[in-house]
């Protein structure tokens, strides 16, 4: 198979690079502040935000290798699953995912329908079993020379190196930029390009987990700068939760701005930047870039 970057490229080359726009929205205009959206949400409607950003180079690594079997992980509403199988079924290449929850089925919700609509192959496991990754594939693959591992969420220095490209596609310079986090991949990614162009840059990390301070070792796995700051006080009690509170905020934040959000990812991150503006840790006159990652609607 002869895919090289720029064969891959072409998959969005109308949508990339992604689009800067300044957001209208009053609590931003009252504070004196500025604020812009990467628009990584309109890459793609599947692969969407940083999940292109993630897969890019993975993909690249995996053909060059000459596999043609990409092996990942995820749990029932991975956004990253469904990436994953777009892309490999539009290459050509086999995927199976080993999916958390042995009570599930490709049935259970749009996202793994589509999965097994792309012909990815699935694999339920119990949730206890599921945390042994690397016995998991041992099991089912018997060390078959054709796979390639892609961790969960696309975590990892290749998955880091694409969302580099998030910074590289700019030269405005910001005082702050906004990310959410899940595995820290894109904010590593982030903070390394920024380290390098945007010096005086603070990358500010919306946490969307709860209990998840470890996650600081992971991210400094990927990324030796010190330009970045987790926030942790923004999970709404964990992964995929929410309350009223967030609720009415997204709501209006869609009728205020146009901008889509969900509560599993930016939600939280919208949230958090407008609380931070309102205890003056974002000072007027300081301009502010917001990362969409997207968030898949299926």
């Amino acid at each position: 198979m002869s895919i090289n970057l720029d064969n891959l490229n072409h998959f969005f080359a109308d949508k990339l690079p992604s689009t800067i726009q300044k957001i209208n929205y009053n609590v931003y205009t009252d504070a004196g502040i500025e604020v812009y959206i990467k628009r990584d949400d309109l890459i793609d409607p599947v692969v969407s935000g940083n999940k292109w950003r993630k897969l890019k180079y993975t993909l690249i690594d995996c053909i060059q290798q000459g596999k043609n079997h990409i092996i990942t992980f995820g749990g029932a509403y991975s956004n990253h699953l469904p990436a994953v199988a777009k892309v490999c079924n539009d290459l050509g290449l086999k995927a199976s995912a080993f999916v958390r929850g042995a009570e599930l089925t490709a049935n259970s919700n749009s996202h793994l329908q589509y999965c097994h609509a792309q012909r990815m192959e699935l694999i339920f496991v119990e949730r206890q079993l599921y945390k042994n990754k690397e016995d998991l594939v041992h099991q089912h693959c018997n060390n078959a020379n054709n796979i390639y591992i892609v961790d969960e969420g696309g975590r990892g220095e290749l998955g880091a190196k694409g969302c580099e490209d998030i910074i590289t596609e700019t030269d405005i310079i910001f005082d702050h930029i906004f990310v959410c986090v899940g595995t820290g991949t894109t904010l590593a990614g982030i903070a390394n390009a920024a380290n390098h162009k945007f010096s005086k840059t603070i990358i500010n990390g919306i946490v969307v987990l709860k209990g998840a301070e470890e996650i600081e070792n992971d991210i400094r796995e990927l990324c030796s700068q010190n330009n970045w700051k987790l926030h942790h006080d923004f999970h709404f009690g964990g992964y995929g939760k929410t309350n009223n509170e967030l609720d009415a905020f997204i709501e209006n934040y869609i009728a205020e701005t146009g901008i889509p959000v969900e509560f599993v990812y930016t939600g939280k991150m919208f949230f958090a930047l407008e609380e931070l503006i309102k205890k003056d840790y974002i000072k007027k006159g300081q301009k502010v870039l917001v990362v969409h990652t997207g968030g898949v609607n299926l």
